[in-house]
């Protein structure tokens, strides 16, 4: 918290005398705008796909009047560089390239066997997956949970998908996540989940 800026308390007392109902507006209104903010997002993606915006450039003329209008005629030949794909792979693997070591500072034999067989080999496959998309987008979220049967698992989430919520401090200690997702349901257009740390 940044002195000057109100506390918690005095945003919800500010909430109360408004009249606005809590939780609901606010998840809402916290949806809207990370919607809103991720429209961007795919320029990194888009790039490395060789969809650069040279290729959608348009060419301009002054015809009568100084008016400034669209060439049709005019040649536009130009060609996307792949440079960011090319560098986006290189840092990909820089960063994943040989296989991924585990250890520990008490070098328990038992322990890093255990935590290399719950990572399972899919792992390996992950984690470029993963510096690619944060490469491209700027954040990538990957999300440790035990599934139904009691077993460690994880699953890559897309930015997209994800409106983190920090604590105030320079630290930006992650405090909550909402995930907002599509579903394929007749009757319901999406969903969020809230989870803690």
């Amino acid at each position: 918290m940044y002195p000057g800026d109100p506390t918690h308390t005095e945003e919800l007392i500010e909430v109360i005398k408004e009249g606005k109902p809590l939780t609901e507006d606010i998840v809402k209104q916290m949806v809207d705008k990370h919607v809103e903010s991720t429209k961007g997002d795919d320029e990194g993606v888009r790039y490395y796909m060789g969809e650069t915006d040279i290729q959608s450039r348009v060419i301009y003329k002054y015809g009568e009047n100084n008016q400034k209008t669209a060439d049709r005629d005019a040649k536009n030949n130009k060609l996307s560089s792949g440079f960011h794909k090319l560098l986006v792979d290189q840092k990909t693997g820089y960063l994943a390239g040989k296989p991924i070591t585990i250890g520990s500072k008490s070098d328990d034999a038992k322990l890093l066997e255990k935590v290399t067989e719950m990572l399972s080999d899919e792992f390996e496959d992950v984690i470029p997956e993963l510096i690619k998309n944060v490469s491209n987008k700027g954040r990538e979220w990957l999300h440790p949970y035990i599934d139904a049967d009691g077993l460690f698992d994880y699953i890559r989430i897309p930015k997209e998908e994800v409106i983190p919520i920090y604590d105030r401090s320079k630290q930006k200690n992650l405090l909550h996540a909402i995930r907002v997702y599509s579903v394929d349901d007749k009757t319901s257009k999406s969903s969020f989940g809230i989870s803690s740390k």
